[in-house]
């Protein structure tokens, strides 16, 4: 089954939350957030190599993002193979060349098309990098968490369902 264009929320099967762009900066990680509309506000730990300054290294950062349509993604299909752009922050979910399991997702200004498969579960995908054949990966349930490459296809943290906004 392919999926029609349109914007999506895109949870995850295993850890029951969203993928998130939480700014419009090119580079920052693709996030994991409640899939409660009705949340307000979420308080979000960054890690502390991002942002990778001495100052930022040295102190907790911890942001307060606002819902709304960062959690929103417009799937537009190319082809056989999609792209991810987010709603508000207009990047795209981007893993560079080459990237390597355990790499993060990230919001990127090029796009980077996906292959996104219907696992043996109807309505349940697996989203894969086209070069490395790499799956998007929510490792655990932490709002915060970055969205992470992984060989592990068969993994419900692998799978992701498209919720049609």
């Amino acid at each position: 089954m392919s999926l029609p264009n349109g914007t999506y929320l895109i949870l995850n099967v295993r850890q029951n939350n969203t993928a998130m762009l939480p700014d419009r900066n090119d580079g920052t990680p693709v996030v994991s957030a409640s899939p409660n509309p009705t949340d307000k506000k979420q308080q979000v730990r960054i890690p502390p190599s991002f942002p990778p300054t001495r100052a930022a290294c040295q102190q907790r950062m911890t942001l307060t993002i606002f819902y709304g349509h960062k959690k929103q993604w417009i799937l537009t299909q190319q082809g056989r193979y999609y792209t991810l752009q987010n709603f508000e922050q207009n990047n795209f979910a981007n893993t560079g060349t080459r990237a390597q399991a355990g790499f993060p997702l990230e919001g990127r200004r090029p796009p980077q098309q996906f292959e996104i498969a219907e696992t043996r579960v109807s309505g349940q995908f697996t989203v894969a990098t086209t070069d490395t054949r790499l799956f998007l990966q929510l490792p655990d349930n932490q709002p915060g968490s970055p969205v992470i490459l992984t060989d592990a296809a068969t993994d419900q943290r692998s799978w992701w369902i498209f919720q049609r906004v």
